[in-house]
């Protein structure tokens, strides 16, 4: 069967997805409402397929989804093209991608080196779990992303970055307390934890590695933005898995101290990315793999 491509048809399943609202698709679109739905309604009897989900939130259907990765690598390309050939064009080009928490300093910190000299040019980050984060590429959200996840995707690239070594710390003070015997199965379940989710999947999968028969059972604090995550450690309120490039100063002068440091904690960190002619994902890419030979294991 051939698929022929209409824009203004896709164009009207982004902006759905994108606003999660028909009306609110409409304003982005300067459509009518009743538009919205005729062309979406034509996508889907062009493609024989339902693409998108009507419940709350609304989201692509597999189908949908490949529509969606082909109109927004299309649209970066389009802004691209705009702006090499018309420098003064009042237009920007877009880079959107999903990172972790442990990553987001490091990564925004590596676009800054070269984003202030590229003109016109707007950076999006989401943010989710490392073991969630190919999800958003997947569905056409973003154009790259940091994972765990060492697969590449259906028409997709990806490289090795390197390992992120994790440390499972507390203060001095706090370890004393609650550790005196080191980390028994016993002191996990009355100690503090902090997490930046209820799943948080960085620490119940170092809890599996470290303490396979630990029931997983404790009490914690859930703070979900990484620098107050940090904070409450250091405050001395609980204990939880920092990454490296958060807290190398901090153990280094004693502020906070390992509490497993004979069984270190690495996690595997890789680049997706669409396989497209990007000249904004080549440069962040040659960006990433430049800072992660410097920085990670």
């Amino acid at each position: 069967m051939s698929l022929r491509i209409d824009y203004k048809q896709l164009a009207a399943l982004d902006a759905v997805i994108r606003e999660q609202s028909f009306d609110k698709a409409a304003r982005s679109l300067h459509i009518t409402q009743s538009a919205v739905s005729q062309r979406l309604s034509q996508l889907e009897h062009s493609v024989g397929q339902r693409l998108l989900t009507r419940a709350q939130p609304m989201a692509p259907t597999a189908q949908g989804e490949h529509l969606l990765r082909h109109v927004r690598q299309v649209a970066l390309l389009e802004r691209e093209l705009e702006h090499r050939m018309n420098a003064d064009a009042d237009s920007y080009q877009v880079l959107a991608v999903a990172v972790s928490n442990d990553t987001l300093a490091w990564f925004v910190r590596t676009c800054m080196q070269w984003m202030p000299s590229t003109p016109r040019t707007l950076l999006q980050v989401y943010v989710d779990d490392e073991s969630r984060t190919q999800q958003m590429m997947r569905n056409g959200t973003v154009l790259g992303c940091i994972s765990q996840h060492p697969t590449a995707l259906p028409g997709g690239e990806v490289t090795e970055l390197g390992a992120m070594r994790f440390y499972c710390v507390a203060t001095p003070a706090f370890a004393r307390q609650h550790f005196p015997h080191g980390m028994t199965d016993s002191a996990l379940a009355r100690a503090p934890a902090v997490l930046v989710s209820h799943d948080d999947p960085l620490h119940f999968d170092f809890l599996a590695q470290q303490h396979p028969d630990f029931n997983g059972v404790f009490p914690f604090h859930l703070i979900p933005s990484i620098n107050e995550f940090v904070d409450v450690i250091t405050a001395g309120a609980g204990f939880g898995l920092v990454s490296s490039l958060l807290i190398g100063e901090r153990l280094n002068q004693g502020e906070l101290v390992d509490l497993c440091p004979a069984a270190p904690f690495h996690l595997p960190l890789f680049w997706h990315r669409w396989a497209m002619q990007s000249t904004l994902i080549s440069r962040l890419t040659d960006s990433l793999m430049a800072e992660a030979r410097r920085l990670l294991d």
